[in-house]
């Protein structure tokens, strides 16, 4: 049986004056915390129930805060860049051959990297068992082979070497290349290898720094039946990553744009010194992504001497590769930084690399967030649309605005990005524009708030579309197609709106959020961004006892005075995310007072983060949370819903007299992340007291009151991926 005491304390009595305590029997393993819904007590204000535990203990306010000292927690593959160098051959024998990976903590803190775990490719091969070969001790562990601490910045390296000589009475095994597990699921997998093994296929420990000859693998790799056991190989020719040169002016990798959109074609063009290698374009190509995954592709090239250097083929430029990724298997697979890079031999001992970075992006249009009560969407039939002068018209850029205005007499609501058509000039879907890329930042527009508008008869709203082309020029042999048509479509009502833009898009598209209003000649959002800003980031100063920079960290905070003894204030280290990031509201709180004063962690601020703010769009709805959301489903079958607040443990937290608390962990921080559903939009957390929460979410038709901004606001971006 949980319930309050009697006898509790004066601590108890400010913050929980508002509670209505029942009693509520459950077992042991259930939640400490839950929630439930019933269709009793409907005469509580708010329609709020509260069960509360008895006091629990005292913990000092920094008790859920702190993290102690710690070990440096697994390397994730995202913080591990790990790149390659070209396979090569023994000076004394064809048949020695060694592969070296390199891998650097390119993380912002230290952090644990596990020994390899090595798959040979394809991992269905019965054979399949690299011998990890450094020398183990006398109990015979392999010491090497544990975890290895890295520092911000640190490089270790791994060998890989096999005999590819054989005999008669030896069989011989072959694989494509291998894969190099790292911690988590994303891996590093190199191809084309082509590993004939007639022994062990040999793999190191990681040692310490990059690869140097000094570092090369001892002679007993090499001893076996099928090789001559007085042959030390030595591998001359094996590139260092310390020695190759960066920006070598004639070997450069780029794009016809910075940034590839997920599922189409993307073609890289290397331009390489072809005469260099016996025509040899490159010697490895790599890609990583955002989330560490890298592929490794080997260029094989011939070894010996060319007689001759081969023609050009006709259509094609000289010492010029077009590299079609999807052919490749290449393509992004995840959004965010996107990395090329190739390795190809300059000179006979000369290497270079060329790199080219490229922003990956979803094309998939954003979604809207869930508000309490939205009105119809508008049909094609309500809007009469006008398209302005071109804003840029230029040989390769294009930008022009479409404003649409609600003629009929109802209001009705227009959200996120408009669905549109590349058409050419017979009307034909042009299927080889790239992708448009919804409301994300270009060099002609920077993205609308995504959110609903609410149209009112006779408002008008507008889209921006901009498009690039591939510079002909430059590279004369691409062609670059052009779209005069497009065509905006209303789901609501299939109508379909035709719109001239006359433009060659074959480099990149952009299409943005609706935004409400006549266009402003802002494409930019110069001037509406130095307005905007000044209202969303006034806050007041920060009082004494927070301003010290271990708390700072945690953002600026807005401060408020919602319970009287205590100051509440909010902040969020960033104001721009990236959705499916976590978005992690912080809780301060400060005590002015000569007397310590104490808060409840569950009734106290557990039952803040469920009811002490409210969430807006950028349009001014109320966001509902995800509980919110799945009781408006219930609404359907039980008109009646009570919600039921549990506390099943209840810790009393003092908080010193003149202090500030506020932190990472869990008690003083709210993942707004987890409490709503954030698709790609401004946000506003806004708090309010706890009288203002009463919204009937069963009621249909009802919109809450709009709010009005203050200092403790805080207003924040999720942006298209």
């Amino acid at each position: 049986m949980l319930g309050i005491p009697k006898e509790a304390g004066p601590a108890c009595q400010g913050w929980m004056s508002r509670l209505r305590p029942r009693f509520l029997e459950f077992e042991p393993s259930q939640s400490a915390s839950i929630w439930l819904k019933t269709r009793a007590m409907r005469m509580y204000p708010a329609k709020i129930v509260y069960l509360v535990s008895f006091v629990a203990s005292f913990l000092p306010a920094t008790f859920f805060g702190q993290t102690g000292s710690h070990p440096p927690a697994v390397c994730t593959p995202s913080a591990l860049d790990v790149s390659a160098l070209p396979p090569a051959q023994a000076a004394e024998s064809p048949n020695f051959h060694l592969f070296v990976l390199e891998l650097q903590n390119v993380g912002t803190s230290a952090c644990t990297l596990p020994g390899p775990q090595i798959d040979l490719l394809p991992k269905s091969d019965t054979n399949n068992n690299p011998y990890f070969a450094d020398d183990p001790d006398s109990s015979g562990r392999h010491p090497e082979y544990l975890e290895r601490q890295l520092s911000p910045g640190d490089w270790v390296h791994l060998l890989v070497g096999w005999v590819s000589r054989d005999a008669p009475e030896i069989q011989c095994d072959q694989y494509s290349g291998l894969r190099l597990a790292l911690p988590g699921e994303p891996s590093v997998e190199v191809r084309n290898l082509w590993i004939r093994s007639c022994f062990h296929v040999n793999v190191s420990a990681y040692r310490p720094g990059k690869y140097t000859p000094s570092s090369g693998p001892p002679t007993r790799w090499w001893a076996c039946d099928c090789a001559d056991a007085s042959i030390n190989p030595t591998f001359p020719s094996l590139a260092t990553s310390s020695r190759m040169l960066d920006d070598y002016p004639l070997l450069q990798l780029h794009a016809p744009a910075k940034r590839a959109m997920l599922g189409d074609s993307l073609q890289l063009r290397l331009k390489f010194p072809r005469q260099a290698d016996d025509s040899c374009a490159f010697r490895l190509l790599r890609k990583r992504e955002s989330t560490g995954v890298t592929i490794i592709s080997v260029q094989q090239c011939a070894e010996t001497k060319a007689l001759q250097t081969p023609a050009t083929p006709q259509s094609l430029e000289a010492g010029v590769l077009r590299l079609t990724l999807q052919n490749m298997d290449l393509l992004p697979t995840h959004f965010g930084p996107l990395q090329y890079d190739v390795v190809a031999r300059i000179s006979d001992s000369t290497f270079a690399r060329a790199h080219f970075d490229l922003l990956a992006h979803d094309p998939t249009p954003p979604s809207q967030a869930a508000i309490l009560s939205s009105l119809p969407e508008c049909s094609g039939s309500q809007l009469k649309l006008a398209n302005l002068p071109p804003i840029v018209a230029d040989r390769l850029r294009t930008l022009r605005v479409y404003q649409a205005t609600n003629i009929s007499t109802a209001p009705c609501s227009l959200a996120g990005v408009p669905t549109l058509r590349f058409l050419d000039e017979k009307g034909a879907n042009q299927p080889f524009v790239p992708r448009p890329c919804p409301n994300c930042a270009n060099d002609l527009f920077a993205p609308r708030p995504n959110g609903r508008i609410d149209l009112q008869a006779g408002e008008p709203a507008h889209f921006l579309v901009a498009a690039t082309a591939i510079d002909t020029k430059e590279d004369p042999w691409m062609y670059c197609p052009r779209s005069e048509m497009l065509e905006l479509r209303f789901e609501s009502d299939s109508t379909v709106h035709p719109l001239p833009f006359a433009a060659q898009d074959c480099a990149t598209t952009d299409v943005s959020a609706w935004r409400l209003g006549t266009f402003d000649g802002d494409p930019l959002n110069l001037r509406w961004a130095r307005v905007h800003d000044a209202e969303t980031s006034s806050a007041d100063p920060t009082p004494p006892d927070c301003n010290k920079p271990e708390l700072l960290a945690m953002g600026q905070p807005h401060m408020t005075s919602l319970w009287q003894q205590l100051q509440i204030g909010l902040s969020i280290a960033s104001r721009n995310f990236v959705a499916g990031q976590e978005v992690p509201l912080h809780i301060w709180l400060d005590n002015t007072s000569n007397e310590t004063v104490s808060v409840m962690s569950c009734s106290g601020l557990d039952y803040f983060k469920a009811y002490g703010f409210d969430l807006y769009d950028g349009y001014g709805h109320r966001v509902l949370r995800k509980r919110e959301i799945k009781q408006k489903e219930q609404c359907k079958t039980n008109p009646h819903l009570t919600d039921i607040w549990v506390c099943s443990m209840n810790v009393l937290i003092p908080i010193p007299a003149h202090s500030c608390v506020t932190g990472s962990g869990y008690l003083y921080t709210a993942m707004l992340s987890e409490l709503y559903d954030l698709p790609p939009g401004e946000y506003t957390v806004h708090p309010h007291e706890y009288q203002q929460i009463a919204e009937d979410l069963c009621k249909a038709g009802q919109e809450a009151k709009p709010f009005q901004r203050n200092s403790a606001d805080i207003t924040f971006s999720i942006n298209q991926p």
